[in-house]
Order: C-alpha cells, then sequence, then structure tokens
C-alpha cells in the first residue's frame, strides 16, 4: 500500500471523523472518496481565472498608486491634480511647466516630485507605460470613482 494511502487509513478518524468507525479497506475507500471529491469540487475554483487584459492591469495599477491622491473622473483636486483628461489639458502642460507627452508623464511617474512618491522603484517601466496609456487613451474617464464618500 502506498505511503499516502496508509497516512490516510490510520488517520482517517480525525480526518473525517463520520467514516471512522467503518472497518480498514471500507474507510479507506471512503476517505478517499471524500478526498477526491474535494480536489474536484476545488478545481473548477481554480480554473476560471482568466489572464487579466492590458486594460485591466493598467486599472489595477491605477488603482493601487494613483486613486489615493488623485481624481480620475472629475476636475476636482483631492490631494493631487486630477488626472481627468490629462493628455487633453488646454494648457498642455504639467505642473512642472513640462508639456504633456509620454515621455514627460513617464518620467514624472517614474521619478515623482516634491509632493509625489517616485514608483520607478515599485513599477517596471512597462507597467509606467501601461498606466501613461490608460490615461492617455480617456479609459479613466470611464471608471466611476466613489463619490460623496468623504
Amino acid at each position: 500500500m502506498h505511503p499516502a494511502f496508509r497516512f490516510v487509513a490510520r488517520h482517517s478518524l480525525f480526518i473525517f471523523p463520520g467514516i471512522g468507525f467503518l472497518p480498514g479497506k471500507l474507510r479507506l475507500a471512503g476517505n478517499l472518496l471524500l478526498f477526491f471529491a474535494a480536489i474536484l469540487l476545488a478545481l473548477p475554483a481554480q480554473a476560471s481565472h482568466e489572464a487579466a487584459t492590458e486594460q485591466q492591469t493598467a486599472w489595477q495599477m491605477v488603482l493601487e498608486r494613483c486613486v489615493l491622491c488623485h481624481y480620475l473622473d472629475r476636475p476636482d483636486y483631492k490631494f493631487a491634480p486630477s488626472l481627468q483628461g490629462l493628455f487633453n489639458r488646454k494648457s498642455g502642460l504639467l505642473m512642472n511647466g513640462k508639456p504633456v507627452e509620454d515621455q514627460t508623464v513617464s518620467h514624472w511617474i517614474a521619478e515623482g516630485s516634491p509632493n509625489m512618491p517616485a514608483f520607478k522603484y515599485s513599477l517596471t517601466p512597462q507597467q509606467i507605460q501601461l498606466i501613461v496609456k490608460f490615461l492617455k487613451e480617456g479609459n479613466a474617464a470611464n471608471v466611476p470613482m466613489l463619490r460623496n464618500s468623504r
């Protein structure tokens, strides 16, 4: 008998107490049946996860890194300027006076400012580019934020 089966047979009273009173092989068969049934029930839960799309990944990063301080869906200040329509602003400038372009926004996110942390230590350049793309495509406007939550 395989050692794992021997363990289940010896300790079945502790694993499945309802089956513990059955004699030897019948108890082992009952425990194995319950064990495999539990595994089969767990498999669909694991298999149902699909890979996130690029936009979902970007939204998750924005949610984790940006939403605490920035609004995405309205022009108000939260703790920092709104990111709504960042690439469509009339001034066309960031707070540091540089033009709103992919490279300057990426640099700002990576290096931070006196009032914003530098994310170059916690995000890869590819992740920063995903955030910039998310903001540039206006996807932030499609995400309703919690209103009147203060």
